[in-house]
């Protein structure tokens, strides 16, 4: 936020920049999932040719979220980047909102009568 308001982004930046996180925060969640259940077959597919013929709930335990096998799914640098265009995008949006919000009280101030004040 501090660097957001020292930047003093105009309101076209801020909406570019809200818009351009959240495309990225789509098109990362779905890559992300898209490779989480790549991955899950991946570990099936090899669990299966090491050990042969194995149960199907040993396979989806092992595949499931709080797995080993899938830490490196949970934890890589689409995520990290998914964490921090989720921050970006907040306070690019606490931004935008305070800055309407100061520009209508400092409108509403000039629009009043004297006597009003």
């Amino acid at each position: 936020m501090q660097w957001m308001r020292a930047a003093q982004l105009r309101f076209l930046s801020l909406i570019g920049l809200s818009i351009c996180t959240m495309i990225y925060l789509v098109c990362g969640i779905f890559y992300q999932v898209e490779q989480f259940s790549q991955y899950q077959v991946f570990v099936k597919q090899q669990v299966r040719a090491e050990n042969g013929t194995i149960d199907e709930s040993y396979l989806t335990s092992i595949t499931s979220v709080p797995s080993p096998y899938m830490n490196s799914q949970f934890f890589n640098s689409n995520t990290f980047l998914i964490y921090w265009a989720s921050i970006l995008l907040v306070a690019s949006l606490i931004a935008w909102w305070t800055r309407n919000k100061s520009l209508l009280s400092d409108s509403d101030k000039r629009n009043t009568f004297p006597f009003e004040q």
